[in-house]
């Protein structure tokens, strides 16, 4: 006579005080929060099989060599049931009354797993995407342009680990509301205006306004001046360097110093004030009104 399973030790001296652990109850509001709490300990015991069917219920009865049953009881079978039974009372020990009393008595972890799961996940995810769009639309405020750039990123790939992913149009909508003092725009439908190129251009104007020299140059009542991102060739083949040109400029505003007329310059992503003096870049103008060399 042969046994078809391996015999199972209960490892109930490691697991038998586990309740302590568990200091957040199931309210059916913090599902998240109790599943971050429960997993690590199901998971360092070796038991996370139970609650997610890796670790099935053995056969009731030991097999002989022909693969039929016999009339012995397979240990293993006991062991099994003696831990999934102690699995039980930790879920039910850590959901508060009212989840409790909306769980069906079941045969096994796994089943009240499952319900718990079918009955509050979606609702947390739900709740979960919501929190972070309303993130996603908090104001800029005084954080640094980088800093702000970094908090929508992260929000970003939370959305889409949650299943709900913002559409790049959505993003780039988003981030130019936050710079109201700046029109942003491509001047070419073919090639629109994507968040990849925005980012860059917002860094781009970061490290423009962070220069002394960029600072004492933007006086004049009202510039509209060129910021310079990633060069067309490294944002991909559909950017055309003599087509795709970003402005960015900042309303009229008082100035104590002198008034500079207004001046308005274009060049391609990637191109330079000197490029286009020098005659190399085709027919973009130096901007007049600008910051002089020297």
């Amino acid at each position: 006579m042969s046994s078809s399973s391996t015999s199972l030790v209960p490892n109930t001296a490691l697991i038998s005080n586990v309740t302590s652990f568990f200091k957040i109850k199931l309210d059916g509001t913090n599902y998240p929060l109790w599943l971050a709490q429960v997993m690590p300990v199901l998971t360092s015991r070796n038991l996370i099989g139970y609650v997610d069917g890796t670790k099935p219920c053995p056969a009731y009865l030991l097999t002989d060599g022909r693969g039929r049953n016999t009339l012995t009881v397979d240990p293993a079978f006991d062991a099994w049931i003696q831990e999934d039974r102690m699995i039980q009372s930790w879920i039910n020990g850590s959901l508060t009354p009212s989840v409790l009393s909306m769980v069906v008595p079941s045969a096994c972890s796994r089943t009240i797993w499952v319900s718990l799961e079918q009955r509050y996940a979606s609702q947390s995810q739900n709740a979960r995407i919501l929190q972070l769009c309303g993130e996603l639309l908090h104001k800029r405020g005084d954080i640094s342009i980088s800093a702000y750039l970094n908090r929508i990123n992260s929000i970003a790939d939370k959305l889409r680990v949650a299943g709900s992913p913002i559409s790049d149009h959505d993003l780039v909508t988003v981030v130019k509301s936050n710079f109201p003092g700046y029109k942003i725009t491509a001047n070419s439908i073919s090639n629109p205006l994507t968040y990849k190129i925005l980012q860059n251009i917002l860094l781009s104007l970061e490290k423009e306004l962070s220069s002394e020299h960029y600072v004492s140059s933007m006086s004049p009542e009202s510039v509209t001046t060129p910021v310079y991102a990633t060069p067309p060739s490294e944002l991909g083949p559909n950017l055309d360097s003599a087509t795709s040109v970003v402005y960015v400029s900042n309303p009229p505003r008082a100035s104590r110093g002198r008034v500079v007329p207004h001046a308005r310059s274009s060049y391609p992503l990637g191109g330079s004030p000197a490029a286009g003096s020098a005659g190399s870049r085709g027919p973009f103008p130096t901007p007049r009104g600008g910051a002089s060399s020297g």
